[in-house]
C-alpha cells in the first residue's frame, strides 16, 4: 500500500519494528526491493518470512553480517553456517575461502533459519491480531 515501510510491515508481522525484524523482510525480498530498503513501492508483492527464508548472496556478504541483520547478533553466524554446510567456515560468503578451500558464488542462495522463540511468539501474536 502507499506509505508502507519495512518497519511498519515488521511491526504488523513480527510485533516489533526493531531493525533485525525489518531486515529479515528486506533480506527475504532483496531482489524485489533492491539495495535500498527504504524504497518499497506500492503493489510490490513481498514474502513475509515465518520459518526462515532463502537469501540471495551478494558481493561482500558475510555470515556475521547476515546474523547481525537477522538475529541482532553477529556472533550467531554459526546458525546460518550449520544450515548451509557448503559455506566457508570463515564468515566470508563471497570471495573468501574456507578451511577446505571452498569458495561461494555470487547469486547462490543461503538458507537463513528462524530467529528463535522470541520471534516465533511475536509472529504468532501478530498473526492472532490480524485474524481477530
Amino acid at each position: 500500500e502507499p506509505g508502507d515501510t519495512l518497519s511498519g510491515i515488521a511491526l504488523w508481522w513480527f510485533g516489533s519494528s526493531e531493525e533485525h525484524f525489518w531486515r529479515r523482510i528486506w533480506l527475504a525480498n532483496r531482489r524485489t526491493i533492491g539495495p535500498n530498503p527504504n524504497l518499497i513501492r506500492s503493489s510490490q508483492w513481498l514474502r513475509l518470512p515465518f520459518s526462515g527464508f532463502n537469501y540471495h548472496v551478494e558481493r561482500g556478504d558475510t555470515l556475521s553480517q547476515l546474523a547481525q541483520w537477522v538475529y541482532g547478533d553477529g556472533n550467531q553466524w554459526e546458525r546460518i553456517h550449520d544450515a548451509n554446510p557448503w559455506t566457508p567456515t570463515t564468515s566470508k560468503l563471497v570471495g573468501g575461502s574456507g578451511s577446505q578451500g571452498r569458495r561461494s558464488r555470487l547469486g547462490r542462495r543461503v538458507s537463513v533459519p528462524w530467529g528463535g522463540e522470541r520471534a516465533v511468539r511475536a509472529a504468532l501474536r501478530c498473526c492472532a491480531k490480524a485474524v481477530t
